[in-house]
C-alpha cells in the first residue's frame, strides 16, 4: 500500500501542516480510534485464520491374546478351545473393508447374494486407494483368444480407519500427520512389531525391492448434491505408493541394564530394554508421514472424511510386516498402534 503521512487509516480527521487543531476534532479523532479497536475489521489481522487440531488415535488389542490360528468355541480338553483361554474371533472395528463384499452380509437379507453387488448403496468406500497385491474381483484365466474370470473371490483385501468432521464456515485443510506406532527392535518383550516389509519372494508383482508401499492417507469432501454416494465425493489428499520406511522415527534404542553398554539413564525410575529389576519399556519406534502445508479450502456446510488404508494380503504375499508368521496373521489393524492429528486452520469470525 501506498505511504501515506495522515492516519486516515484510523479516523477521518486530519491533523498536518497547514490545519487547525482544536477540542472537537480531537474528540471526533479518539472516536474514530475507540471504534476501530472495539470491532477490529479483517485487514487488521495478522492471523486471520486460527489453527484448530483434531485428535485421534486408536490402540489395538495385544496381538499376543490370539493364542491359536485356528481356535474353535467348542473345543474339549488339549484343543484350541476359547475355555482354555484361546481367542475363538476378533473383530476388526472401526477397520471397515473398503470393498463392500457379499459374503458380509446376513444370508437371506438383500445384498447376501453373488448377483447383488449392485444392490449396495456404496460398493467402495474410498475412491483411487488400490494397491498392488489386493485384487477385488478375483483371478482370471487369460488365453490367446479369451478373458474369462475365474474365481470371483477378492484376492486380499484392504481396511480403512475413518474420521470425519462437520464444517459450518469455511476452512482450510493444513496438515494430516499419521504416527504409526511399533517396539523397538532393541526390546525383548515387543508385542507390536511391524516391520513394514515383504518376506524374500514374497512383495507383489511390480515391486522393486521388499520395503511396503501399501500405506494410503486420504482426504476427500461429500458431494453437497449426494452426500451418501462415495462416487460423487471430491478427493482433496491422496498419499499412496511411497515407501513406508522412508518416513521412520526414533531409531535410539534404550539404555540397557547395568553391565552393558551402551548404557544411560535419563529419567526416574529406570527403565530397561532387558528386563531385570527395572521396569521393562520400549523406545516408540515407527513411522509418522507429516503432509503439511496442504492449504485445501474446504467449503462451508461440508463434511470433511480423513481415511487411512492397510492392506491384509493372500498366501501368496505372506509373510510381511501386516501378515506376520504367528496366531495374528489375519489382522493387520493388531500389529501397530496409531495416532492421528488433522489440522484446520478456521477463520475468525468475531472480536
Amino acid at each position: 500500500m501506498t505511504w501515506r503521512k495522515n492516519p486516515r487509516t484510523i479516523t477521518k480527521e486530519q491533523f498536518s501542516t497547514g490545519t487547525t487543531i482544536d477540542g472537537d476534532r480531537i474528540d471526533n479523532a479518539l472516536d474514530d480510534v475507540v471504534e476501530r479497536v472495539n470491532n477490529i475489521p479483517y485487514g487488521d489481522l495478522r492471523k486471520r485464520w486460527v489453527p484448530t487440531t483434531y485428535v485421534a488415535g486408536w490402540t489395538p488389542q495385544s496381538p499376543g491374546c490370539i493364542t491359536s490360528g485356528t481356535p474353535t468355541p467348542t473345543g474339549g480338553v488339549g484343543s484350541d478351545s476359547s475355555q482354555r483361554g484361546s481367542v475363538y474371533g476378533t473383530h476388526h472395528w472401526p477397520w471397515l473393508r473398503v470393498l463392500n463384499y457379499v459374503n458380509e452380509v446376513a444370508d437371506g437379507t438383500e445384498g447376501s447374494g453373488l448377483t447383488d453387488d449392485t444392490k449396495a448403496s456404496n460398493r467402495y468406500r474410498l475412491k483411487g486407494v488400490s494397491v498392488p497385491g489386493v485384487s477385488p474381483f478375483g483371478k482370471a484365466g487369460i488365453s490367446s483368444s479369451a478373458y474369462t474370470p475365474v474365481d470371483g473371490t477378492p484376492i486380499g483385501a484392504q481396511y480403512a480407519w475413518t474420521r470425519s468432521w462437520f464444517f459450518i464456515e469455511p476452512s482450510i485443510l493444513d496438515a494430516i500427520d499419521l504416527v504409526l506406532e511399533v517396539d523397538h527392535a532393541s526390546y525383548a518383550g515387543k508385542i507390536f512389531n511391524n516391520s513394514f516389509s515383504f518376506d524374500a519372494t514374497k512383495a507383489p508383482t511390480g515391486y522393486p525391492d521388499l520395503s511396503a508401499r501399501d500405506l494410503v492417507i486420504t482426504a476427500s469432501v461429500d458431494s453437497e448434491f449426494a452426500r451418501e454416494d462415495r462416487n460423487m465425493s471430491d478427493v482433496e489428499v491422496l498419499r499412496k505408493g511411497f515407501t513406508i520406511n522412508s518416513d521412520s522415527f526414533s531409531m535410539l534404542s534404550l539404555p540397557k541394564d547395568p553391565g552393558t553398554s551402551p548404557g544411560y539413564s535419563d529419567m526416574t525410575p529406570s527403565v530397561s530394554n532387558t528386563g531385570g529389576s527395572k521396569a521393562p519399556a520400549s523406545t516408540v519406534q515407527g513411522i509418522h508421514v507429516r503432509l503439511r502445508d496442504l492449504n485445501i479450502p474446504i467449503h462451508q456446510n461440508a463434511r470433511l472424511r480423513v481415511a487411512v488404508v492397510i492392506p491384509s494380503y493372500s498366501a501368496d504375499n505372506r509373510n510381511n510386516g501386516w501378515n506376520p508368521n504367528n496366531n495374528s496373521v489375519e489382522y493387520p489393524w493388531m500389529q501397530q498402534k496409531i495416532h492421528m492429528a488433522v489440522t484446520m486452520l478456521e477463520e475468525v469470525t468475531s472480536g
